[in-house]
């Protein structure tokens, strides 16, 4: 039997049937996680049963099997597409913080103090959220305010409670998130962009 390949999310084995009817399995390649390319192994799988098992028996799992002739080739197309992928995420997150910044350093510099309404709260928060709570140099707003900053689950969140209420959406509010997933922050509103 021609060498034949057995996908998982994770994981490339190739497959070998010998004339017994038995298997050899090789962890050919695998997923790291780490980097989200696909890397060489090849060293035999010592756990070959479970995995057997779980594809359902030998003659299951042999259906499940692709040709595994241009495996190289499949590998390098799926590497490549995660690089360009990864770039163009990096080119996105540059102009998402240039243009955060761009916002509020037209709104915010060379004002003594600026009004607290939804277009500057949400531009304060949006810029805060991209820096370390340490480093932070907060502008005068018309309003008193206290701003704080969040772990949600791996994402940062920044919030803002001001003294007096401002309207944002038609409602009054003095409590304000920016970038908390749902079901964080629950006492804060979710602004958004406000234009």
């Amino acid at each position: 039997m021609a060498t034949k390949i057995f996908k998982t999310a994770r994981v490339i084995y190739r497959v070998e049937k010998n004339e017994n009817g038995t298997l050899d399995i090789y962890r050919e390649y695998y997923l790291n996680k780490s980097v989200g390319l696909w890397q060489k192994d090849g060293r035999k799988f010592d756990n070959a049963g479970s995995l057997i098992i779980s594809a359902g028996g030998i003659d299951a799992m042999l259906e499940k099997c692709v040709d595994a002739e241009d495996i190289e080739l499949q590998i390098d197309s799926m590497n490549e597409a995660y690089r360009k992928e990864v770039a163009a995420r990096e080119r996105m997150h540059a102009k998402y913080l240039s243009e955060t910044k761009a916002a509020y350093h037209h709104l915010f510099d060379g004002q003594d103090v600026v009004e607290a309404n939804a277009k500057s709260v949400y531009t304060l928060l949006r810029y805060l959220n991209t820096q370390n709570m340490g480093l932070w140099k907060l502008p005068k707003l018309n309003v008193g305010y206290q701003c704080n900053q969040y772990n949600c689950d791996g994402k940062t969140a920044t919030v803002i409670k001001l003294e007096r209420p401002i309207k944002v959406e038609g409602e009054m509010g003095t409590m304000f998130q920016y970038g908390a997933p749902r079901g964080h922050l629950a006492g804060y509103e979710r602004i958004v962009d406000w234009e």
